[in-house]
């Protein structure tokens, strides 16, 4: 009976390596990347939002470091900006903006917070 599992394969089309010549599904591809992202994410807000999904509207909630203008940008699932929205300074601690659906339809949105140096991204849906 086997008791080990050898895992190991190698690629020698270049068509399936990445940009790192490591080769594509490698557990160790693209570790730089989600190294860079896990650092840009402890620099980040905590958003939360209820309902979600929701139909009209729903209340984003955040707590932030530092008095700040808060911008608030969402993205259809292709990446295209659906709305802007300059919501105003807001004082350090726990606050909530209600984001109105508008001219949205239903589907998945990413929304993206950004006040002064700190930022956060959350899914939200539209029902």
């Amino acid at each position: 009976m086997l008791n080990t599992l050898n895992c190991k394969y190698s690629v020698s089309d270049a068509s399936f390596m990445g940009t790192d010549n490591v080769p594509v599904g490698d557990p160790n591809w693209g570790s730089s990347i989600v190294t860079g992202v896990y650092e840009l994410g402890t620099a980040g807000i905590e958003l939360k939002n209820y309902p979600n999904p929701f139909t009209d509207y729903t209340t984003l909630q955040f707590n932030i470091e530092q008095s700040s203008e808060v911008t608030i940008d969402i993205y259809d699932i292709m990446g295209r900006s659906v709305s802007k929205l300059n919501v105003g300074t807001f004082n350090p601690g726990l606050n909530n903006v209600i984001i109105h659906k508008g001219n949205m339809s239903k589907g998945i949105y990413i929304l993206k917070m950004e006040a002064g140096s700190q930022y956060g991204t959350k899914k939200i849906v539209i029902k």
